[in-house]
């Protein structure tokens, strides 16, 4: 029940919200081109994690993220790869920055959203709501659709080939 009732309000929360395609904050950042990979639970769910990618574009003054919130997720943030102990691993990321006029592409093998310990687990077909909360811009909220693993390829394409403005 309490699966049904979060995705209830999750498709709410999408259908009332901007495009899944493009979302626009009153400052300028733009968010383009957001997909999520369905997860994938195999055993004891808890503590389960889910990635989210996603192109943003700053139209405005340099711009730094300051904090990632959804209703599924106990905590949100940023990974990038890193190096540590003389290995690279995807690790936690602190004052993620977007130039003016600069563009930062969240995707597979390079940065990514985590949202950790989900309280549910989307599906393919299932759409996500992000806030994403910029220093200047303030918050700018994304539905996010949920993907099966099949198609990350070819989103993961579509979204690295999007320019500014598209």
């Amino acid at each position: 029940m309490m699966r049904e009732g979060a995705l209830i309000f999750l498709l709410t929360a999408a259908a009332c919200s901007s495009s899944t395609r493009e979302t626009q904050a009153a400052d300028g950042v733009v968010l383009r081109a957001a997909f999520a990979p369905a997860v994938l639970i195999a055993g004891d769910s808890a503590g389960a994690t889910m990635s989210v990618y996603v192109v943003v574009e700053n139209h405005g003054t340099a711009d730094t993220l300051d904090a990632i919130a959804t209703p599924i997720a106990a905590r949100a943030e940023v990974h990038a790869e890193m190096q540590h102990d003389g290995m690279s691993m995807m690790m936690p990321a602190h004052a993620i920055e977007v130039p003016s006029h600069g563009v930062l592409r969240l995707l597979p093998g390079v940065q990514h959203i985590m949202l950790d310990t989900l309280s549910l687990f989307p599906r393919a077909g299932d759409t996500i709501v992000l806030t994403l909360r910029w220093r200047h811009a303030g918050a700018v909220t994304v539905s996010v659709p949920v993907i099966p693993y099949a198609a990350v390829d070819s989103a993961t394409h579509a979204a690295a080939a999007q320019r500014p403005g598209q």
